[in-house]
């Protein structure tokens, strides 16, 4: 997926975890407002977090597939992965952050900061 078409789709945080909610703080800080949250538990669904919903993840069936891309910040991104492949949603609208991470150094860096490099690639302004 091109940088133009990423800039072009709404924004899904799946998750509301620490990691969601830290994407979220960071994705505010380039002027990103995701559309909602996704989330597989039902007492978080229809609650928000700064203003910003929090849908089930059968919400997605909702959206044309040409709309949205899920950024999934976390650890137990290949389950979530898999649940989206279950339900036939495309693999150009799944983001893993960390296949945009390259290390700097010898030594691993906290997860949280893997994120914060990715978003400088993709929205950093010059």
């Amino acid at each position: 997926m091109s940088l133009k078409n990423f800039l072009n789709k709404k924004i899904i945080i799946f998750g509301t975890s620490s990691d969601g909610m830290f994407t979220l703080e960071i994705l505010k800080k380039y002027n990103i407002t995701p559309i909602c949250y996704i989330d597989n538990n039902k007492q978080k669904i229809g609650s928000s977090y700064n203003d910003i919903i929090i849908q089930p993840v059968d919400y997605l069936k909702q959206l044309k597939v040409d709309e949205y891309i899920v950024l999934i910040p976390s650890l137990y991104y290949d389950a979530m992965y898999n649940q989206l492949m279950d339900m036939k949603i495309p693999k150009n609208n799944i983001a893993n952050i960390e296949i945009y991470y390259k290390p700097l150094s010898l030594f691993d860096i906290p997860y949280k900061i893997k994120f914060y490099f990715f978003m400088h690639k993709y929205f950093i302004k010059k």
